[in-house]
């Protein structure tokens, strides 16, 4: 009797054992999956933050191309009102960009080239326009009308932003000389025909 119950007893704990050994084979499986996905998940969350950083600087260049393609009309628009210092800050800050955040951009490669013809030939205007504005000739220079208030009031209005623009381009000095220079040879011209 001792006997039966002792193998009684052995099969009892044979089938626990058996079924101990299928719960933790289920629980491997278990654990392996959850670890499977949790693994998965946290070794595709940094491809996924450096994947996003990626698109917030391709969004951002874009935007600035975006932005220096709008720039070459508004330049134009500047210009054909005068705003010419206006004119002057939005192609140096087109350029900063360009050579700063867009170097490289094939697209923009002769863009940088022709802003700096854009504004030598700008200096230039403006230079023109400040010798023809006070030039007695153009009929309203110094000593034209001056005792007028409201033509010098005009005639201030329309120096201004070219002497600002003259300034900012560190041309000042050049537009002043020939402007010295032409006030010279009117002053020649006429001691000569007074004479």
């Amino acid at each position: 009797e001792d006997f039966y119950t002792a193998l009684g007893t052995w099969r009892e704990l044979t089938a626990q054992v058996q079924q101990g050994c299928e719960q933790i084979e289920v629980l491997r499986q278990t654990v392996g999956a959850i670890n499977g996905r949790l693994a998965r998940t946290a070794l595709r969350l940094p491809g996924l933050c450096r994947k996003r950083a990626n698109h917030r600087r391709l969004y951002k260049r874009v935007h600035l191309m975006a932005t220096i393609r709008q720039a070459q009309p508004t330049i134009q628009a500047l210009l054909n009102a005068e705003d010419y210092l206006g004119a002057l800050e939005l192609i140096g800050t087109t350029q900063r960009v360009l050579r700063k955040e867009l170097y490289g951009v094939r697209c923009f490669q002769q863009l940088d080239e022709q802003l700096r013809q854009t504004t030598e030939t700008l200096t230039a205007l403006m230079v023109k326009d400040f010798l023809a504005v006070l030039t007695p000739e153009a009929g309203a220079g110094p000593g034209v009308g001056m005792a007028d208030k409201q033509a010098f009031s005009a005639l201030v209005e329309r120096v201004k932003p070219l002497v600002a623009g003259l300034v900012k381009q560190r041309v000042m000095h050049n537009a002043i000389n020939s402007y010295y220079d032409r006030l010279r040879q009117q002053m020649k011209a006429v001691v000569k025909e007074r004479v």
